[in-house]
């Protein structure tokens, strides 16, 4: 392909083409050895490969082998050094461009910590909630607990066996240990042995989100699969949530190993591929990903154009009602950070709404503490609101979240499952 280099950092670069009728971009790496003195030399249009790849579960396509053209003017890009930018400080700094208050800066960082506290405990409360659905279910329609690890075992996600020898060493001669069964890990071995059967509740405590998650998933599939869910609030709510559940675990890690979280959630970059997948409104236009294949796909876009009619919706696209509906779909879901929180949303909303509502009041409280989506007076109180002053945290959060908030229709269509009968399920 050739195209036009438009920006340059200190190890990637952004290459701009036209591909399919579409102006697109591509990232591509910049090595030590295409430097010279802090200074990236090339022509203004270049020639240059594009491969396909993966960076953080997302598909994209990469342009590389990138070759100055004889004939073009030759340009220099400065190169700046970053190695000595603090982290996280120099990340929060870029992001809520606020170069020169070290003390606003510092209040918004304050807030982002507070931010991933929040987001923490909520998704901590979510883990447990879906283990005591899974042991509940079990033990409701009487499923023995060995047909559930049989099932299990088969499953290679979903680490059955390192699971047990962690309870092993876990709880060897604690008061948990009598509730194991074990056996000689080899004939006449009397120091070494294996876990054959543990309670439950007992093994899913001892699960990570993503392992809890392969979990659901292969036994919805299987001993839960001919549950109707209509007569069964819990198989419902798992059924439902589960695509979106395997999304939390990029916010979940986030707030608990100490990064940046409202950076990371709002990081157009997170997913390379937008610089691709957005330059058309077409689902079928990407670096790999159909996002029509995903269950929110249909209620997101028809929100969307609804919102869009009645005027009311803070993204449009040149195009009308459908290219509105189509691009804000492909921007929620495309980007695996931004999915994340949005599923973190949804499956809470849908846990409130349909199995238990009684600490719905408290997220709300919790969540209006930083940003108060759905809810938009008074916003003079909300740091968040005002920074950065460009387009602010608040303004975008409500872009890819006000299908959740603004419109009861899309409610109606995820409870009544309209969408999903001659939808291919993602793998």
């Amino acid at each position: 392909m050739k195209g036009t280099i438009i920006k340059v950092y200190r190890n990637y670069g952004i290459v701009k083409a036209e591909d399919k009728g579409k102006q697109v971009e591509f990232m591509f790496y910049i090595f030590p050895d295409m430097v010279n003195n802090g200074e990236y030399k090339t022509s203004k249009k270049v020639s240059f490969d594009v491969a396909k790849t993966e960076v953080r579960n997302s598909k994209v396509s990469i342009a590389y082998n990138i070759k100055p053209l004889p004939d073009s003017e030759v340009i220099q890009f400065h190169i700046q050094d970053e190695k000595q930018k603090d982290y996280p400080y120099g990340v929060y700094k870029d992001f809520f461009q606020v170069d020169n208050n070290k003390s606003l800066l510092e209040g918004l960082i304050a807030e982002d910590e507070h931010f991933k506290e929040f987001t923490l405990k909520w998704v901590l409360f979510l883990e447990k909630k879906i283990r005591q659905m899974l042991v509940v279910l079990v033990e409701k329609y009487k499923i023995k607990r060995s047909s559930v690890y049989d099932i299990l075992k088969k499953e290679t996600k979903t680490d059955y066996n390192k699971i047990m020898r962690e309870l092993g060493k876990t709880y060897k001669f604690r008061n948990e240990f009598n509730l194991l069964t074990i056996k000689r890990k080899n004939k006449n071995d009397d120091m070494n042995f294996e876990v054959l059967d543990a309670p439950l509740a007992l093994y899913l405590g001892s699960t990570t989100l993503d392992k809890l998650h392969s979990i659901v998933k292969a036994l919805c599939s299987s001993i839960f699969e001919d549950i109707d869910e209509k007569k069964d609030e819990n198989v419902k709510f798992l059924k439902r949530t589960l695509e979106m559940f395997g999304d939390l675990s990029i916010i979940r890690n986030a707030a608990a190993h100490g990064r940046p979280l409202i950076p990371l959630i709002l990081d157009d970059k997170y997913a390379p591929n937008e610089l691709y997948d957005l330059s058309s409104v077409d689902p079928k236009f990407n670096s790999g990903t159909d996002v029509t294949q995903w269950r929110l796909f249909q209620p997101i876009r028809y929100v969307a154009r609804q919102i869009t009619k009645e005027g009311f919706a803070p993204t449009y696209f040149d195009g009308g009602l459908q290219n509105t509906g189509l691009y804000t779909s492909k921007y929620i879901l495309s980007n695996p950070a931004r999915r994340s929180f949005f599923s973190y949303l949804y499956i809470l909303e849908f846990y409130f709404r349909f199995v238990d509502g009684n600490r719905k009041k408290e997220f709300v409280e919790d969540l209006h503490n930083f940003v108060p989506l759905g809810a938009y007076d008074n916003l003079d109180n909300y740091l968040l609101a005002k920074y950065p002053k460009e387009n602010s945290v608040l303004k975008q959060a409500i872009k890819f979240t006000y299908p959740l908030w603004w419109d009861e229709s899309f409610w109606i269509i995820v409870d009544n499952g309209i969408l999903m009968d001659n939808q291919k399920k993602p793998s």
